[in-house]
């Protein structure tokens, strides 16, 4: 409401039209007819490069920096919606949903709304390509709409998203002109010496090996662990857009700076103060295991791989919801579609994500490095990743009464393995769990690909607990039968079976233990969910290498 009301205050202004009552409530026609103009500028922001700008990072301090580099990106588009806000003369009420790189907002459509809008794109066009040349930007869309639009009176509501969406993309894959071009060209290259982390060599290049960027992320990490609020100035660690920096500060500190200086923007991470005025509270999912535990905050993430029983590797996984792109545009049925309905649903997804996650990722040695508005890539240990993939599935399930569903990859590393890596490989296992039907889970390769009822149900419940409960019984049998055990699984000969059951038959195993993996493994299905159980038990105890 209080959006519609500043958009519709903006447009009657720059209309010379001030008798507000008479235009919209006394007389009829006059209403009527201002419900058909096109007052209202749906904008959206995509911000492209940011899989590459977190994950595409080296050195002795890549996996601690994660989060920071995350943080980074996020905060970046929250200052930069309300700086917009800002030269529009609108407030936080504006703006629809941000979130995964991506927001929207509602503002007036004057002459004078857009020459701001386009300045404010060309400045920050300019300054990602100073900052970052092309590896990352931030393009910028809007589409015109009436007020019968945004209530799906005229049943365009729809037809308003699909097109904001249509020159977005279009947008996107025209960034630059031939001006843009000669300019990124003209940019002083500094030859051998690149940045440690970032491994870029088109910028300068302290002392200690870094760039400004990652020099600034670097320094904040162990203060984002301990601080939890977030002041914009002409000063301080982290650059972002129109001179400004980002530090981060304590409550006493942002206290202090909100009554003595009125020119300063002050953000708060998940710490509201309703009525103390002194900041802007955004929900995050910074959940970090680690930094918890005094004797893991050194190594940070590298600290999860370290068990006395089982395989040592970190376990990584991301998920997104499935569809969601469909759901915004045809999701809610015509009859209720409104702006207020797709508001309410983007703020209540990215509530999951940066909110409850928070809470459901409690006890878990798993850190957080990002979860937004649709989607989350958590590390931890390989164990608590897979079992926390599984609760993270049904609590969504949950929440969103079965409506939606999410897909996820889960891939199992070595801690000295590069984190690009991981992050790609991840994707890929990612993109797996989206084919065909969706809602399913692909571990550690790409061709294990389960429904989650499936993978919960017949693998972790009923499997995996006859194995452990069948190799508890007995101290007959070591690793090698299991591997023996595998090896005729995975061989797909019918000559197999019969050595299978042979292998069984001469075992210490209690029957009712060789007559359920036997009838598994005459069948594919059964079979190849053994398999995995297998594979997930013999992680569960490995010696420690």
């Amino acid at each position: 409401t209080c959006a519609i009301a500043s958009c519709i205050f903006n447009y009657l202004n720059e209309n010379n039209i001030h008798n507000y009552k008479d235009e919209l409530f006394t007389k009829y026609e006059n209403t009527k007819e201002f419900y058909q103009k096109e007052a209202f500028l749906l904008l959206s922001m995509d911000m492209s490069g940011i899989q590459d700008f977190i994950y595409n990072i080296s050195g002795s301090k890549a996996l601690k920096s994660l989060r920071s580099r995350s943080f980074y990106l996020e905060i970046m588009l929250e200052v930069i919606v309300d700086q917009l806000l800002e030269k529009l003369e609108l407030t936080r009420a504006n703006l629809l949903y941000t979130g995964g790189g991506h927001a929207y907002l509602l503002v007036s459509n004057t002459d004078k709304g857009k020459e701001k809008i386009n300045q404010f794109n060309t400045e920050l066009k300019n300054w990602f390509m100073s900052e970052f040349t092309t590896d990352l930007s931030l393009s910028i869309a809007f589409e015109k709409c009436s007020g019968n639009d945004l209530m799906n009176t005229s049943g365009n509501y729809r037809n308003i998203w699909r097109n904001v969406s249509s020159k977005l993309s279009d947008i996107k894959a025209h960034k630059y002109s031939s001006e843009d071009i000669l300019k990124l060209n003209h940019f002083h290259s500094y030859g051998d010496r690149e940045c440690k982390e970032c491994l870029r060599s088109d910028i300068d290049i302290n002392d200690d090996g870094l760039c400004s960027i990652c020099e600034g992320i670097i320094n904040i990490s162990n203060d984002l662990r301990d601080k939890s609020f977030f002041v914009l100035s002409e000063t301080g660690k982290l650059k972002m857009p129109f001179d400004k920096f980002i530090s981060v500060i304590d409550y006493e500190e942002a206290e202090r700076l909100a009554q003595n200086n009125n020119h300063i923007r002050i953000y708060s991470k998940n710490k509201p103060y309703i009525g103390v005025g002194i900041s802007t509270n955004l929900w995050m999912c910074d959940y970090d295991y680690a930094s918890q535990n005094k004797d893991m905050r050194e190594k940070g993430i590298g600290s999860y791989v370290e068990r006395e029983e089982g395989i040592k590797r970190l376990g990584v996984v991301r998920a997104d919801i499935d569809n969601l792109g469909a759901t915004f545009i045809s999701g809610i049925p015509e009859k209720y579609n409104s702006i207020s309905r797709t508001a309410t649903l983007s703020r209540q997804l990215s509530l999951f994500f940066k909110y409850e996650l928070n809470h459901l990722l409690e006890n878990y040695q798993i850190t957080a490095i990002y979860s937004g508005g649709d989607d989350l890539f958590l590390i931890g240990a390989w164990d608590d990743i897979i079992e926390v993939s599984v609760y993270i599935n049904e609590k969504f399930k949950d929440f969103t009464l079965g409506k939606l569903t999410m897909s996820a990859g889960v891939g199992m590393f070595s801690g000295k393995y590069p984190i690009s890596k991981m992050a790609f490989e991840t994707g890929l296992l990612e993109e797996a769990a989206k084919t065909d039907e969706k809602n399913q889970i692909a571990l550690w390769v790409q061709e294990k690909v389960y429904n989650w009822d499936e993978f919960k149900k017949y693998i972790l419940e009923e499997k995996l607990l006859v194995l452990q409960h069948g190799f508890s019984q007995t101290d007959e049998h070591g690793k090698a039968f299991i591997y023996k055990m595998l090896a005729l699984l995975r061989n797909n000969e019918t000559i197999n079976i019969a050595r299978l059951a042979y292998l069984l038959a001469r075992s210490k195993m209690t029957e009712e233990f060789t007559s359920k993996i036997f009838n598994w493994a005459q069948n594919d299905k059964d079979k190849n969910q053994l398999i995995t159980a297998l594979e997930y038990y013999v992680y569960q105890i490995r010696e420690v290498d």
